[in-house]
């Protein structure tokens, strides 16, 4: 008798699987509804980015005009601030995600685009769950790393969070376009297609290879599930309860922000202190770009590069380019600024003029500082390295440990480099 309200639910489930199921239908509505996804968390969730960034902005102005200039100002409005930006600002493409997640799962389709990916994806050792948390990567991997809680097998959980962050995620769009519109000449048009836009989608097709081609690389390791569970149970359609819903999104926002921003925070601190220390006392004919680069130049942080510029000197980077991928840490698009600022830049002058400044950079011996073989190798370092502290923060808490966390960075870092030090040595013996 408690199962007699179920059939008609059941039934009316079968009906609807006659269609999103269907060979030709089902991938079809399977590929309508990612897209909507994936248009929904690049520009549903825009505006109110914009509006965050806006607010912490003027908010970070404000505060600067009403405290006394000194390193307490400096500390709230270029240190406290940006960090808290840093966490603030992925809130609104995390509750997108998760409310279309959430609404996906609980109306029962989710386990059906499941299963309809899963054949594809098994050769590699992956299943159909991890097709969300890929999707959601190539807006940001904090999202992507937490849409892995959908897996219940926890070694293909661990193998979905180690790969999501090789897809090509929003903030490595302006180091993309930097260093293309920068050594990708607008005249390179292969088969008569913008170059640059050739450039760009190669490099979003690379990080979904590379991340196929590690899947067949840990298929060899105790990661590897021989049997796993099937892909999906299917569950009857029924709609979300927006409580539910609710709950769901909250509960989800929340932990992003209590756990993974407390340690944003205090590496956003850490940064700042490397870069405002020792100080550094402006000269009388300086503008503040001017002595804004100098200042980072003599700081613990500028120091730091020359320090590791030998490192980094086999994939042809100098102490610059070094400091803006420490920099980069805290997030991957702070490259560009800090390059802006090491390149006495403002603001205004970054977007348009930093690309003239890197190709008319020249060495003490009149030699161009960067090439198209430094370009292609930093492209490929930043397609692979975990060059984000969020994300590294974000897979400590959702695996639990700082083992997996670090491994994920060392692994990808060593990866990253071996393949920027091939591509910059191969180019330039072709004569690049």
């Amino acid at each position: 008798l408690p199962r007699r309200p179920l059939l008609p639910t059941i039934a009316r489930s079968i009906r609807i699987d006659r269609v999103f199921l269907h060979p030709v239908a089902g991938p079809f509505l399977l590929m309508l509804t990612m897209f909507a996804l994936f248009q929904a968390l690049f520009t549903g969730a825009q505006p109110l980015v914009d509006l965050l960034s806006g607010a912490l902005e003027a908010a970070a102005t404000s505060l600067r005009a009403a405290l006394p200039a000194g390193l307490f100002a400096s500390l709230v409005c270029d240190g406290i601030l940006p960090g808290v930006s840093a966490v603030v600002v992925f809130v609104p493409q995390i509750a997108v995600l998760f409310t279309l997640i959430g609404f996906l799962e609980q109306s029962g389709y989710l386990p059906r685009a499941a299963a309809m990916v899963d054949k594809a994806l098994r050769p590699f050792g992956l299943d159909g769950r991890v097709f969300i948390p890929f999707l959601s990567g190539f807006a940001c991997a904090i999202p992507g790393v937490m849409a892995a809680r959908t897996i219940p097998s926890e070694k293909r959980r661990i193998v979905a969070v180690m790969l999501t962050p090789l897809m090509t995620c929003s903030a490595r769009l302006p180091v993309y376009t930097l260093l293309i519109s920068a050594f990708v000449p607008a005249t390179f048009r292969p088969w008569g297609f913008n170059g640059q836009g050739v450039v760009m989608t190669g490099l979003y097709a690379f990080g979904v290879l590379a991340a196929l081609i590690l899947a067949l690389v840990l298929k060899q390791t105790p990661l590897h599930e021989k049997d796993p569970m099937p892909a999906t149970l299917l569950p009857p359609y029924r709609l979300p309860q927006p409580k539910e819903l609710t709950r769901y999104v909250w509960t989800r926002c929340w932990h992003f922000l209590s756990r993974a921003g407390q340690v944003i925070f205090l590496v956003s601190i850490i940064l700042w202190v490397l870069a405002a220390f020792p100080r550094r006392a402006a000269l009388p004919d300086e503008t503040p770009a001017v002595a804004a680069s100098a200042q980072v130049e003599q700081s613990v942080l500028g120091r730091t590069g020359r320090l590791i510029e030998p490192v980094f000197r086999p994939l042809g980077w100098d102490w610059r380019v070094s400091v803006a991928s420490l920099s980069a840490l805290a997030a991957r698009e702070v490259f560009v600024g800090t390059l802006g600022t090491l390149y006495a830049l403002d603001g205004a002058e970054v977007e348009g003029g930093l690309p003239a400044a890197l190709r008319e950079a020249r060495a003490p011996d009149g030699t161009p500082r960067y090439t198209l073989a430094t370009a292609v190798g930093l492209l490929l370092f930043f397609a692979v390295a975990l060059q984000c502290m969020s994300t590294i923060a974000t897979v400590r808490r959702e695996l639990g440990s700082w083992k997996w966390a670090l491994g994920q960075f060392a692994a990808l870092f060593v990866l990253a480099y071996g393949l920027s030090f091939a591509a910059f040595n191969g180019l330039r013996a072709l004569g690049y």
